[in-house]
């Protein structure tokens, strides 16, 4: 059974903040999705990159350790140039194409100001993202390229979730248990994913595994998360096998509503250009917020909100950046990320008419207020 165990949200948090590099830290909970999305919650808010991978069925030891480093390795090409805090981002020389260059002098950077860096990885590594393949590399052992990916995604150690689906299809019941054979294998994989990565690792597993003694290995200091998620069942976009947060400048290719926005927004002659994706913005109470879009100069937000931000804490925490953006000079629209999917023309009209309203500024609407007319 689990010792000294903590229930909550601000359970999940404290666990998350506290875990240290090569360490494995467990969550019990009743829904995976609403997991994930606190774990999404997290990693916007603290800005350390989070890896997350869940399986629908427990593999064997084996398929659970390959299949982690493939996970990494496929959220190292979605982070891919936002790699080592602080090194340059310039890569790569040239346009992006096929005729584009590895820019020696910043990986010569990497290599001086990070030690551990494996060099023949790096230029293996980044040749592949260059051509938009997987940096899955045959020719190295999976602790070299487990640590290296979690290297290149965080110097000091990336969270790394590996989840156990508790709601699979979404129904109430939560599966049955695995054989205690493959949930130890489990606990010793995790373990040695850790170790070899110095990655912080979570295991995010569902709640009638809380007291199942094959697991008393990384259970010591557990939480519980009993969230659920806010309304319907959670939808196939919300249950992308492998995720990373945070991405930075462009949109995250998890997220259907905010790809579509960028098509839609690139094809308009009105508002191409305006907007930036993934763009930390700092507010006068000297704190920053992750948002989805900006337009600097105008001073307006985009949220795409999927269903977590219905829960109770998200749905407070969101007003309360809403505060802290507003009192900045920037006004916040948040679009639902099923409307956005549903009609993204009536997403680009909302974003429209709220860019129009900046421009004209409150000169023009404040004699209607004054008569009554809105």
């Amino acid at each position: 059974m689990a010792a000294n165990c903590n229930e909550g949200a601000d359970a999940v948090d404290a666990l998350l903040a506290s875990i240290e590099p090569g360490e494995v830290r467990t969550m019990f909970v009743e829904s995976t999705t609403a997991a994930v999305e606190r774990l999404r919650a997290h990693a916007r808010a603290s800005g350390r990159a989070t890896v997350v991978h869940r399986w629908r069925r427990l593999p064997d030891v084996h398929a659970v350790v390959d299949e982690t480093v493939a996970a990494v390795a496929r959220a190292a090409l979605d982070a891919w140039p936002d790699w080592y805090a602080g090194a340059p981002r310039r890569f790569v020389a040239g346009n992006g194409t096929e005729a584009a260059v590895l820019n020696d002098a910043a990986l010569q950077s990497v290599l001086a100001s990070r030690r551990g860096v494996n060099a023949v990885w790096l230029g293996a590594a980044v040749t592949r993202c260059v051509q938009a393949r997987v940096p899955l590399l045959a020719d190295f052992a999976a602790a070299v390229q487990v640590r290296q990916l979690c290297v290149a995604l965080s110097w000091d150690g990336p969270i790394v979730a590996m989840a156990l689906d508790a709601d699979p299809e979404g129904e109430q019941a939560q599966p049955a248990p695995p054989p205690a054979s493959r949930l130890r294998a489990f606990a010793n994989a995790v373990a040695w994913i850790a170790k070899e990565a110095e990655a912080r690792l979570v295991a995010v597993l569902p709640e009638n595994l809380d007291r199942n003694a094959a697991l008393d290995s990384i259970t010591y200091g557990a939480c519980h998360l009993k969230d659920r998620p806010a309304v319907g069942r959670a939808t196939d976009h919300d249950r992308v096998m492998t995720t990373v947060w945070p991405i930075l400048g462009r949109p995250h290719p998890a997220s259907a509503g905010e790809c579509i926005l960028a098509e839609r927004l690139a094809a308009d002659p009105e508002l191409r250009g305006l907007f930036h994706f993934n763009r930390r913005i700092g507010t006068v109470r000297d704190t920053s917020h992750l948002v989805d879009l900006v337009w600097p100069d105008g001073g307006v937000i985009v949220e795409v909100d999927g269903w977590g931000h219905m829960m109770a804490r998200n749905y407070r925490g969101d007003r309360h950046r809403d505060y802290e953006l507003l009192i900045s000079g920037y006004v916040v629209l948040r679009l639902p990320h099923e409307q956005v999917l549903e009609d993204p023309a009536i997403a680009v009209e909302k974003i429209r008419d709220v860019v129009h309203f900046r421009r004209r500024g409150r000169s023009e609407i404040a004699p209607r207020i004054a008569h009554g007319a809105m």
